[in-house]
């Protein structure tokens, strides 16, 4: 999973320095226009608006570059280190809150996650739907969460939806990888994870098609805090805000 976490880190860190390239390119941009009415030599105009050519065509390849890094960490299918349903549930530090329901709320990289695990023996989509559904709308409730926020104060929020099953079906894995992109991008951002006990196996999305920096960022804290799942050696999780 270290690799496939690596790959995602990539692919942020590529949108970092394209960001940086845009920032650089609009100064030469404005420097170049500038020396224009200035009536500078035109050969300071030339080098400017070559220097801001090249910008913005390793922007390009940066983007699509992290494009490719995205693409290629699939399928993202990881064996487990955590070998029973209690062993997982204490790795991620999570809380019994209901029957077979599991929550914790912490903090990393600057981003709080909603972390919320569900236990079934077998996958349905439309009960899970249903019952998952349920579970927020309570804990919103019991915990005086709105479910109508701001802009900027959802905005560095995610949710981190995990479903652990008895075994891995074409439906669950079907649920995990459909609209990931989709989901991520809303304004308070929701990653999917499937957990199976036989084999013991964590299931993530194949691709996620994002070139937002935020986005990326969450979806990559979000695998920090699933590490703990396959290397026992990973540090702790992140920094838990509260509890229920």
């Amino acid at each position: 999973m270290r690799k496939y976490l690596l790959s995602v880190h990539a692919a942020y860190k590529a949108l970092v320095i394209q960001l940086w390239l845009f920032v650089i390119g609009l100064t030469m941009l404005a420097l170049a226009l500038q020396a224009a009415f200035s009536r500078a030599a035109l050969s300071l105009l030339v080098c400017f608006a070559l220097a801001m050519g090249g910008c913005f065509v390793a922007m390009v390849i940066l983007g699509r570059g992290a494009q490719k890094r995205l693409h290629a960490a699939g399928p993202a299918t990881f064996p487990l280190t955590a070998q029973t349903a209690q062993d997982i549930v204490q790795r991620l530090d999570t809380t019994e809150w209901d029957a077979d329901v599991y929550v914790r709320f912490c903090t990393k990289g600057r981003i709080q996650f909603r972390m919320l695990l569900l236990y079934s023996a077998a996958f349905d989509l439309q009960r899970e739907k249903a019952r998952r559904k349920r579970v927020q709308h309570a804990l919103n409730k019991q915990l005086h969460i709105a479910q109508e926020r701001s802009f900027f104060d959802a905005v560095n929020l995610c949710r981190l939806d995990i479903q652990l099953c008895d075994a891995m079906s074409p439906e669950l894995a079907n649920w995990v990888c459909a609209g990931a992109s989709r989901l991520l991008s809303r304004t308070e951002g929701i990653v999917r994870a499937a957990i199976s006990l036989e084999p013991p196996m964590l299931r993530l999305p194949d691709g996620i098609n994002t070139t937002d920096m935020l986005e990326l960022r969450k979806y990559e804290q979000a695998l920090t805090l699933l590490c703990v799942l396959t290397d026992p050696t990973a540090p702790a999780t992140g920094r838990t805000t509260s509890s229920v």
